[in-house]
């Protein structure tokens, strides 16, 4: 028995799953008590609906302004696809920025591993990354910088 857990935790699958669940729960939990909590979060949801309201996917307006250059439209139609499929919430608004705060601990997991070919190297590297306060603060707000940051990893 003593000798099956540090198997089991040295196990690259096992770490996988650990961290992806870690990261759901950190992100997303207690995500339909907060709700929308600054006015980038309600800037961006607000856009993401307008974009999904009107006619024009690639138009990206806000209170019916048209702002072309103001933001790239992917994360209004990521926003906008959680919102077909939760309902316009803050939680759906919230929805794509921590999906891809769990992608990145995953891209950091993997390119430990593929760096150092360490298992626990690679584990401790992504599971630090959960906790940093902005790290952790971003991926639970409808904001852009967590896309921006997951297409820069």
């Amino acid at each position: 028995m003593k000798e099956s857990l540090p198997k089991l935790l040295s196990n690259r699958t096992f770490q996988v799953i650990f961290l992806v669940f870690s990261s759901l729960l950190t992100f997303l939990g207690r995500q339909l008590d907060r709700g929308i909590t600054n006015f980038d979060g309600a800037y961006y949801a607000i856009k993401a609906r307008e974009i999904f309201s009107s006619d024009s996917l690639w138009v990206v307006t806000w209170n019916g302004t048209t702002r072309f250059f103001d933001n790239p439209p992917l994360p209004f139609w990521l926003t906008g696809i959680a919102y077909k499929v939760f309902g316009v919430s803050g939680y759906a608004a919230v929805f794509s920025s921590a999906i891809f705060g769990v992608l990145i601990v995953y891209l950091t997991y993997s390119l430990c591993n593929y760096l150092y070919k360490d298992n626990w190297t690679s584990f401790l590297a992504a599971f630090v990354l959960l906790f940093p306060g902005l790290f952790l603060d971003s991926s639970r707000r409808a904001m852009l910088d967590i896309t921006l940051a997951f297409f820069v990893t």
